[in-house]
C-alpha cells in the first residue's frame, strides 16, 4: 500500500484554483482551511481569486470571496502591493468633450 503524499502549498494552490474555476463553493471552505494550514498565505489566495477572475469569469471568482472572507476575519490580509490602487471615475470620462469623430472611425496620425 502506498503512503499518502503530503499536501504541499503548490498542490493546495492548484486545488483552490480548480475549485474556483469550476464554481464548487461548497467544498471551497474545507480546502481553503487546508491550504492555510499548509502554508498558503491569505494574500496568495486573494491573488489567486483576482487572477482567476480573468480566466474563469467574474461570477466564479466572486462566489469564492465569501469563503475567503470567513478566514480573513481571523487573519489579516497582507497587501499585494504597497502602491494604492487607482480607481478610475467613469463619469468623468463620459463627460469629456467629444473628439468630433464618430465612434469606430480610425484616428488620423
Amino acid at each position: 500500500m502506498e503512503a499518502a503524499r503530503p499536501f504541499t502549498p503548490d498542490r493546495n494552490v492548484v486545488t483552490l484554483a480548480a475549485l474556483i474555476a469550476r464554481d464548487q463553493t461548497v467544498e471551497l471552505p474545507y480546502y481553503l482551511a487546508l491550504a492555510l494550514d499548509n502554508g498558503v498565505k491569505p494574500a496568495e489566495v486573494s491573488e489567486i481569486i483576482t487572477h482567476l477572475t480573468f480566466y474563469t469569469g467574474w461570477a466564479n471568482a466572486m462566489h469564492a470571496i465569501p469563503a475567503l472572507g470567513a478566514f480573513s476575519r481571523a487573519a489579516t490580509l497582507e497587501p499585494i502591493s504597497s502602491r494604492p490602487l487607482r480607481v478610475r471615475n467613469f463619469r468623468s470620462t463620459r463627460s469629456r468633450k467629444s473628439s468630433g469623430r464618430r465612434a469606430g472611425a480610425p484616428r488620423n496620425a
